[in-house]
Order: C-alpha cells, then sequence, then structure tokens
C-alpha cells in the first residue's frame, strides 16, 4: 500500500463521494473529490494525481469519455470504474479501452482498498522498471562507448549492422576486460529488447556436469537431485539475449547441443525429448581462436 497516494475521485452522487472518500482517507489516502469530467481533468491538470476512481455514468462527460481523455494525458496512471450490476457491460468494454478495473456498486470497503492497493503497487513496480530500463539503456549504448583503437569503430558498425537481424548470432573475440559484454548488453538494448531477458552465463565458470542443466533445464528425475522441473537459461532468455560468455571453454559434448539451437533453433531439457523453441538472439564471447582450437582438435 502506499499511503500517501493521491487519488482522484469522479462521482456525481454527493453521497457516494463521501463515502468512498472516508474509505479511502481512513486507510491513510490522499483523495480529492469532484462531481464531473471536466472538473477532473482541471485537477489532473493543477495537481499530481496517482489513481483516478470514476464513475461510469455521469451527466456530461461520462466514465468512458474521461477515460479516454486521461489515457492520452497520462498513460500508465491506475484507472478504476465504478459501476452498477445493470451495467457490467460497459464496464467490460471500457477495460478494453484502457481501464485498470472496475467495482461494481454497492461498494465494499476491504475490496475497494484491496484493489486500490494492488493497482498503487503495479504502477509502482511498472515505473521502477522503466527507470531501471532508461538507466541500463543509458550504461549500454553505443553512444556511450569509445575508444583510440581504429579498430574499435569497425567493431561498432558491424554491431550497428546486426542490431535490426535478432536471428543473427554474434561471435566477440578479445582478451578478457577488454568489454565484450558490455558490447553484446549494447546489441541487446539496441535491439528494444528488455533488459530482463539479457542472459549471460560463463562456460568456463560452471562445472562440466552442471553446465547443460543451467543451460537448457531439466526434468524431474533426469539425475541424482533432479528432485523438481527447473528452467534453464534458455527459457529466461525468450524475446531476449542469451550471452554465452568464454565459449571457447565449453566442453566438447555440450557444443554438439549448442550446435543444435544455433541451426535448429531449438533446445531439450536434459532427461526431456519434446523440443522448445529458441526465441533469442545467441551471442557468444571469447578470448581463444577458435580456428586454431578447431584445427588442434580442442573445439568443434
Amino acid at each position: 500500500m502506499n499511503p500517501s497516494a493521491h487519488i482522484l475521485v469522479v462521482e456525481d452522487k454527493q453521497s457516494f463521494r463521501f463515502m468512498l472518500q472516508t474509505y479511502l482517507e481512513t486507510a491513510g489516502f490522499k483523495t480529492t473529490c469532484v462531481a464531473g469530467g471536466t472538473e477532473a481533468l482541471a485537477v489532473l491538470a493543477a495537481s499530481e494525481v496517482n489513481m483516478v476512481i470514476s464513475d461510469m455514468v455521469m451527466p456530461g462527460m461520462d466514465g468512458m469519455a474521461l477515460l479516454q481523455e486521461v489515457r492520452r494525458l497520462f498513460p500508465a496512471m491506475p484507472f478504476l470504474i465504478l459501476t452498477a450490476h445493470g451495467t457490467i457491460d460497459n464496464a467490460v468494454a471500457t477495460m478494453k479501452q484502457g481501464a485498470s478495473d472496475y467495482l461494481l456498486k454497492p461498494i465494499h470497503r476491504d475490496e475497494l482498498i484491496l484493489l486500490v492497493s494492488r493497482h498503487l503497487e503495479n504502477a509502482r513496480l511498472r515505473y521502477n522498471h522503466d527507470q531501471m530500463a532508461a538507466e541500463l539503456h543509458g550504461r549500454f549504448n553505443f553512444q556511450n562507448m569509445s575508444s583510440m583503437a581504429p579498430a574499435m569503430g569497425d567493431v561498432l558498425t558491424a554491431a550497428r549492422q546486426v542490431v535490426n537481424s535478432p536471428r543473427t548470432t554474434v561471435a566477440i573475440y578479445g582478451e578478457s576486460g577488454v568489454g565484450k559484454e558490455v558490447l553484446a548488453r549494447a546489441i541487446h538494448t539496441a535491439s528494444g529488447c528488455s533488459p530482463a531477458t539479457f542472459v549471460a552465463i560463463n562456460c568456463a565458470a560452471i562445472p562440466e556436469t552442471l553446465l547443460e542443466s543451467e543451460l537448457f533445464g531439466h526434468v524431474k528425475g533426469a539425475f541424482t537431485g533432479a528432485d523438481r522441473d527447473r528452467k534453464g537459461k534458455c527459457w529466461r532468455a525468450r524475446k531476449g539475449t542469451l550471452f554465452l560468455d568464454e565459449i571457447g571453454d565449453m566442453p566438447l559434448l555440450l557444443q554438439v547441443k549448442v550446435l543444435r539451437l544455433l541451426e535448429d533453433r531449438i533446445f531439450e531439457k536434459v532427461g526431456s525429448d519434446t523440443p522448445e523453441l529458441a526465441d533469442f538472439r545467441v551471442i557468444v564471447a571469447t578470448h581463444h581462436n577458435l580456428k586454431e582450437d578447431v584445427l588442434l582438435g580442442r573445439f568443434r
């Protein structure tokens, strides 16, 4: 619950406005109450409001018209519709137009407070997510990457070219500490993917016996100790990027399965024969010379 939230109540019946105001202020919320949509827009223009609760049927600007205007001005603001039983179909229609939820009259205090608290918390989480995404976008983008080395300009040019081709697998070569993961994240960010769908795994840091399960997941009973199903990194990377760091240190037997992942765009959990779609980009990085390792039999 966010008791400091400011809630705008829009209801043409004075007794009902007073009841809603009492319920909300008793729970600790700040409220402003108005009788119609035009007054509500004036309050929204002059004050910082965190949520709108509006009746559906009102003279002048009704709840639907107010919703459309609020969505135009404040796309992310929670908007709850109040409706009588006879107009529940209209309430469902408003949700299709962007209302967050609806409440049936007569209103029960506990249901009202629960719904208000839930949607305020959801709005807070969305705001924090957007802030985090903006911060990460600022940190991991091509504009913030610079180097004195002329070759780095060619690297960034190539990286920009693959941004709009999400099925293109990318290999980044370089010594440890040169910023291979930073470049991988910049490609991911420029592709418009959520920060949460950049999933990295260090192929050199995980024991060979666990790496396959960590990557693909496993089903219950697949091996000793597998007491439940487990989703792997591939599942977490859906609609995003799987970053395989130090791919040159991946065990040879697991390389075969990664090859199938790259060629057929599918993978299977350990202990399962059901293929799952690999709907993500794969970026690999290594400090090894893979062509040389292939000739020496150390890499497929």
